[in-house]
């Protein structure tokens, strides 16, 4: 699959809900498949910080034996940031706004990485 059609799926989901500002698509252990960051982002380092708290957050689920974890969410000063788990394959990283319903975005990622992972097997 072409990685501007990939970019025009995030975008795609961004438009439908607004409190998003940046998507990226990483494989499981941090490598790119696409995203909407600015260029000027440290994007590599964006995947592998995010891919860490996904395998942390995962650990922990079975540490604290409450099954597999959806998402982390990190809450900042200027908003939150969301690394959500797609299928153990991959991971979608979401900055966003605070009032960002994470709950309502969740199914919605979910589908859409899951139709792009598909895409590229």
């Amino acid at each position: 699959m072409d990685n501007s059609i990939i970019v025009t799926h995030l975008n795609n989901l961004q438009r439908q809900f607004a409190e998003i500002q940046n998507i990226s698509l990483y494989y499981a252990d941090g490598v790119l498949i696409a995203s909407t960051f600015p260029d000027s982002s440290p994007i590599d380092e964006i995947g592998a910080v995010s891919s860490a708290f996904n395998a942390i957050s995962r650990r922990a689920g079975k540490l604290f034996n409450v099954g597999n974890i959806g998402y982390t969410q990190l809450f900042t000063d200027n908003g939150v940031i969301l690394i959500i788990d797609i299928n153990n394959e991959a991971i979608a990283v979401i900055q966003a706004d605070a009032k960002l319903n994470a709950n309502a975005l969740r199914p919605e990622l979910r589908r859409a990485a899951l139709a792009i992972l598909n895409q590229l097997d």
